[in-house]
C-alpha cells in the first residue's frame, strides 16, 4: 500500500517523479493499492480507481470508468479532478 503523505506530504519535483514511476514498476510483480486525495495523477498511474466517501464505496472500475464522471467543460488535465468532485457531490 503506498501512501503519498508517509513521504512528507509535499514531495519536490525530483521525489514526485521517482514515487511516479514506483507503482509502474511493480505492477507485474505485485497489486498496488495507493491511498491518495492527490487524484491528478490517477490518470496516468492507475488502471483501476476506486473512490470511497463517508465510508462507502462510490465508485469502483477502470480508469476510464472514473473519469466519465467528468463534467462537460472541465478544464484540460483536470479531468480526474473533475469527476472526482463530481462522484462526492452525488453522495
Amino acid at each position: 500500500m503506498l501512501v503519498p503523505t508517509c513521504f512528507g506530504g509535499a514531495m519536490d519535483p525530483r521525489q514526485r517523479r521517482v514515487f511516479r514511476g514506483l507503482p509502474a514498476s511493480l505492477k507485474s510483480e505485485v497489486r498496488v493499492l495507493m491511498s491518495t486525495h492527490d487524484v491528478a495523477d490517477l490518470a496516468e498511474e492507475a488502471d483501476h480507481v476506486s473512490v470511497l466517501a463517508a465510508g462507502r464505496l462510490v465508485q469502483s472500475g477502470s480508469t476510464a470508468e472514473f473519469l466519465a464522471h467528468t463534467p462537460d467543460g472541465t478544464a484540460e488535465g483536470r479531468g480526474a479532478e473533475g469527476a472526482y468532485t463530481a462522484l462526492l457531490a452525488a453522495v
